[in-house]
């Protein structure tokens, strides 16, 4: 079995350089665009059989 691990994507916190610990902060847009990138690479992946 194979695990792959994958980063969340940039957030407002991130992109301040603010450490934001367990807070729930939103994306960036720059972050959306990474997470609907990665979300596309899962579905191209027909091995992947959870997220």
């Amino acid at each position: 079995m194979q695990q792959i691990l994958i980063r969340h994507g940039e957030s407002l916190s991130n992109r301040e350089g603010r450490v934001q610990g367990q807070a729930d902060v939103e994306l960036s847009e720059v972050g959306r665009r990474q997470a609907e990138a990665v979300a596309a690479w899962c579905r191209s992946q027909p091995e992947i059989a959870a997220a």
